[in-house]
């Protein structure tokens, strides 16, 4: 009763934070099992990237970070929506990727790039002040 306990309440959790992540207006509901009875712990960071021809915002945004033992996933506001990166093994800092793009965050900083064209990186830099404020997406 316990496990089914704690994995229902993985689930809720993960499914709540994808949907304010993604904002009232185009949230979906999102649910899945994680296996065994990991805790699960949610963060979340805001960063402003330099000017690209990427699809990331153009001004202060955040990123959410969910992680469940093995599992973990960051959703970062790509195009129009809120896109789930899985993370995947990095040498250093930690890395996700979805479909052609990667998100690797290392120390107060991070890169987007759009895999399918290297020469389309973004360099983000982590936004600390907690009066700046944040893109309306």
């Amino acid at each position: 009763m316990m496990e089914l306990a704690k994995n229902f309440l993985g689930i809720f959790t993960m499914a709540s934070i994808l949907g304010m992540a993604m904002g009232a207006a185009q949230a979906s509901e999102v649910k899945f099992d994680i296996p065994g009875q990991n805790k699960v712990e949610t963060t979340a960071a805001r960063y402003i990237c330099k000017k690209s021809s990427l699809p990331l915002p153009v001004k202060i945004f955040r990123v959410s970070y969910i992680n469940a033992g093995p599992t973990s996933i960051a959703i970062v506001p790509v195009k129009d929506g809120a896109t789930v990166f899985s993370n995947v093994v990095a040498a250093s800092g930690a890395r996700y990727v979805a479909g052609q793009f990667e998100w690797w965050v290392n120390k107060d900083g991070a890169t987007f790039t759009d895999v399918n064209n290297k020469n389309a990186t973004a360099s983000c830099t982590e936004v600390k002040n907690p009066k700046a404020k944040e893109n309306s997406q």
